[in-house]
């Protein structure tokens, strides 16, 4: 867990030590939590290896909706096979997914790559109705892909600095 939280921080060195030293005592973990730990260490090398580890929690727990989401990431936005990203995403689009809001905000991201953008800002404005704290400014995209400047500048509008650095600055806020 602390590996995770490390990524989530940008310590890729701390990540990669603590997986590492997880890796020493696998024969301890469960066959789900060995998984878990695969796709961490994928995490350093190639984005083919992750996709491949993330397929696999997909289809042995399909309860892991993060498995979903993890491997739409990677294929959208590493490989740039957005359609596939979006046919993966599909279990994890339901409501019994803890993180649906972040799901359908994946979906609506994957949608403006595919130039699906009336789609994408169904999906952006479903993901805000379902309190979604993700940067406004990929909906925003949707409006200006499409050349629609002065909704894309409404919608940034509605933006708000959150304190979190990291939000902030991929919302663009300080700009």
């Amino acid at each position: 867990a602390r590996a995770r939280l490390h990524l989530a921080n940008g310590d890729y060195p701390a990540a990669k030590r603590d997986f590492l030293t997880a890796k020493r005592f696998r024969e301890r973990l469960s066959a789900r939590e060995a998984l878990t730990l695969d796709s961490g260490l994928a995490e350093f090398g190639p984005v083919q290896a992750r996709v491949d580890i993330l397929k696999t929690i997909a289809r042995v727990y399909p309860d892991n909706f993060g498995s979903y989401y993890n491997l739409a990431t990677n294929e959208a936005f590493h490989q740039h096979r957005f359609q596939a990203a979006l046919t993966d995403l599909q279990p994890a689009l339901v409501t019994q997914n803890p993180y649906l809001r972040s799901a359908v905000f994946m979906s609506g991201a994957i949608q403006v790559g595919l130039e699906k953008l009336p789609e994408a800002r169904k999906s952006f404005e479903r993901a805000e109705g379902l309190g979604s704290r993700d940067p406004i400014r990929y909906h925003a995209d949707s409006y200006a892909a499409s050349r629609d400047f002065d909704r894309a500048r409404q919608v940034l509008a509605t933006q708000v600095l959150t304190g979190l650095p990291s939000f902030d600055l991929e919302a663009r806020l300080p700009e």
